[in-house]
């Protein structure tokens, strides 16, 4: 289910014209007002959310609880990259030579 909120919706109607305002006349504030009434979802839209947040957090929890996060990712990263570099040293081995200073 999409939760960008209706009026943005790719075929739905210019919402200045279906509210019959023009934006032009419309001060700063008011336009703000506009657009915060625009971005709200409706009820069910709200539920997904709040489903979508709680299975979100639960995952935050069990990856944090595991010894994830992004400090771990990044350490597992660098591990991972050492051993990359390393297994394309060791095959280009011999084509790497002609490089190597003498």
């Amino acid at each position: 289910e999409d939760l960008q909120p209706r009026a943005f919706a790719p075929d739905a109607p210019d919402p200045f014209e279906a509210a019959g305002l023009n934006p032009e006349e419309m001060s700063d504030r008011e336009l703000n007002d506009f657009f915060n009434e625009l971005n709200r979802l409706d009820p069910a839209g709200l539920a997904t959310l709040g489903e979508l947040q709680v299975e979100e957090i639960a995952l935050a929890k069990v990856v944090v609880g595991c010894g994830g996060g992004p400090l771990n990712e990044q350490f597992i990263a660098g591990q991972v990259r050492v051993e990359y570099e390393q297994d394309f040293l060791d095959a280009n081995a011999a084509a790497l030579e002609q490089y190597k200073p003498e």
